[in-house]
């Protein structure tokens, strides 16, 4: 769970993944409002690949990964009620 209540302009908090590309899902303040964000860089390169406004001062976050031989993926979910989750 991560509280974003305190997150001014600029900010960003979330879960990191790091293997060899890395993957990023969190929360950036921006100047009209926070946005939950996936950020991947499967490619190579980073890329936000996902964007939601974020209208709760709570959100959780999870990733489910799998490094077997090195496959090298990961899902990220999020839900503001802590229930019912997006991917």
């Amino acid at each position: 769970m991560l509280d974003v209540t305190g997150m001014k302009e600029g900010d960003h908090a979330g879960l990191l993944l790091l293997q060899q590309n890395f993957g990023w899902i969190g929360v950036k303040a921006e100047a009209d409002g926070r946005y939950l964000v996936m950020v991947s860089a499967g490619s190579g390169r980073p890329a936000e690949v996902a964007r939601v406004p974020l209208n709760s001062n709570l959100v959780y976050l999870r990733a489910d990964c799998d490094f077997t031989n090195r496959a090298d993926k990961a899902n990220f979910f999020y839900s503001t009620d802590g229930k019912n989750g997006s991917h």
